[in-house]
């Protein structure tokens, strides 16, 4: 008699921080794992209305899910935490990426006096 015993989700994160220049387009990576299978959900800085947020979710096995929040062209606006939580009926666990949204250098040319 072979009992398995349910377990909660465990979520884990490729990389904890991010770097990406404005207007690029970025790819934060999640699985969790656990029995039953997690649904997965992200939590955004920014709301994720403006449509350039995509949000996908790939069941691998029955204990085992993959989520990649994919941001087609970074704003500002984007620069934040965003949290990857897995759930499932015994409880829930939460792995955070920091996405740094760099802006690039303004360059301020001087003309030169030479009176």
């Amino acid at each position: 008699l072979w009992f398995i015993s349910a377990v909660g989700p465990v979520v884990t994160v490729a990389q904890t921080s991010q770097e990406v220049v404005v207007g690029e387009s970025v790819a934060l990576n999640c699985s969790a794992e656990g029995r039953h299978l997690p649904l997965v959900s992200w939590t955004t800085p920014a709301p994720a209305s403006s449509g350039h947020i995509d949000i996908s979710y790939s069941p691998v096995n029955e204990t085992f899910a993959t989520s990649n929040l994919t941001i087609s062209a970074t704003l500002p606006t984007d620069n934040g935490t965003y949290y990857c939580t897995g759930h499932n009926s015994l409880g829930n666990d939460t792995q955070s990426i920091f996405l740094q949204v760099l802006e690039p250098a303004e360059i301020i040319a001087h003309s030169a006096n030479t009176s």
